[in-house]
């Protein structure tokens, strides 16, 4: 197994290096590199590594798996992280990510917003979402259609403890990169449009696209968040 030492000095490598490429792709589209926010997805290392991630810079953490985020969140409370959860959320689940998660980057349904609104009143505080678009149209994938968006909000505009901070979208499995394109951007056009309905509740001012593979293509459409996993673990092993 990688020891800590070894763990933390690849991880602050890989980090530099995907920090320069999202500067040089931020420089290309002439973006502040501020402007985008590099949420680490933690779903394939366990707790100890996930902390040794940590440690080596990387304070925002995407988890994939409820029950994943319910069990590693409670053992690194000794850290400064912000927690958001990216993946498909089951309704029964919503318990376990509703008092963690700062923002879930995946609602892909009204009954789920109903669920985290209710979640989120017996807390006593808002729920942060993104609203998820299936932007490829892939049948494996979940979301709402691109012309459900504006419902979508104005539902959720309607719940006293949700905020819906804006979308989400995942490019198909087999596009090439002018095809990611015209997905990212079919998202990004609706996300500009429905801005205008932003409010101090319901802000949205946020647009998670890109990943691994073509963060730089999201970057150029207007992606405030990169959702990146494999290329801040290469050379981990296992």
């Amino acid at each position: 197994m990688i020891s800590r030492d070894a763990a933390q000095r690849l991880f602050r490598e890989n980090l530099a290096r995907l920090k320069g490429e999202v500067a040089v792709a931020c420089q290309q589209v002439n973006r502040p590199v501020e402007s985008v926010k590099l949420v680490a997805v933690t779903k394939y290392i366990d707790v100890v590594k996930t902390r040794w991630l940590v440690e080596a810079g990387c304070q925002c953490l995407g988890e994939n798996r409820a029950d994943q985020l319910r069990d590693k969140a409670p053992l690194l409370e000794d850290l400064s992280i912000e927690w958001h959860f990216i993946g498909h959320l089951q309704r029964n689940k919503a318990k376990w990510v509703v008092p963690v998660a700062t923002l879930i980057h995946s609602v892909d349904s009204v009954r789920l917003m109903e669920t985290l609104n209710e979640q989120a009143a017996a807390l006593g505080r808002p729920c942060s979402i993104l609203l998820e678009a299936n932007i490829s149209k892939e049948d494996a994938k979940h979301g709402f259609s691109i012309d459900e968006l504006p419902d979508a909000l104005e539902r959720g505009r309607g719940m006293a403890h949700i905020s819906v901070c804006g979308f989400m979208g995942m490019s198909g499995l087999e596009a090439g990169p002018e095809e990611t394109r015209i997905q990212f951007q079919s998202l990004a056009d609706v996300w500009h449009e429905l801005r205008r309905l932003a409010t101090e509740k319901d802000p949205l001012n946020e647009l998670s696209i890109g990943m691994s593979d073509d963060f730089e293509v999201a970057i150029a459409a207007g992606s405030t968040m990169i959702r990146v996993g494999s290329r801040l673990l290469e050379g981990l092993g296992d």
